[in-house]
């Protein structure tokens, strides 16, 4: 079941069960990963850039094309009594959460502004739907690209980690 903020917000939590130790999964992901680089010329030999440590790693997908609603995944690894569990967050990157509240602060700025400045008498309804329709425009946009994206990076990090399941994680945690 979907929780009610990953319906409101670009926002993934994943549970992976591995047959991995923690060592081993650990491993499995690092060399899959390249360190962060602020420009990149071609893929690379790893499918992620970011940071990995034994509890865990901090990365984002390498894409060949430009993506702000690129997922940045954050997972610890614990061990089980048979392999590992990896525990799997996913979110927009600060700068774009950053832009997306300012981008519809313009939007509705602008709507009851060009409404108050009009020849005639303010029109409520005007202003009203293009905050409306900005607000509608920017939230399908932003969950639409990020969970095309997200689910790609569950896909691989099921692969990589050779998961067996793939759940959410209980709504408690």
């Amino acid at each position: 079941m979907v929780s009610v903020l990953e319906l409101l917000l670009p926002f993934r939590r994943r549970e992976l069960h591995s047959g991995l130790s923690v060592s081993a999964a650990a491993a499995a992901i690092a060399a899959q990963v390249e360190p962060r680089r602020w420009l990149r010329w071609g893929r690379g030999s790893g499918a992620f850039e970011g940071t990995v440590d034994e509890h865990g790693f901090d990365v984002q997908r390498i894409i060949s094309y430009r993506s702000s609603f690129l997922p940045r995944i954050r997972g610890e690894i614990r061990a089980q009594p048979q392999g590992s569990s990896i525990s799997i967050t996913m979110t927009l990157s600060g700068s774009t959460l950053l832009f997306i509240p300012i981008w519809l602060l313009v939007a509705t700025t602008a709507a009851f502004e060009s409404a108050s400045s009009g020849p005639s008498a303010p029109q409520a309804h005007g202003p009203v739907f293009v905050c409306a329709a900005s607000f509608a425009f920017v939230w399908l946009m932003t969950s639409g690209a990020f969970a095309f994206e997200a689910k790609k990076a569950e896909r691989l990090l099921t692969k990589i980690f050779k998961a067996t399941r793939l759940a959410r994680p209980p709504a408690s945690e």
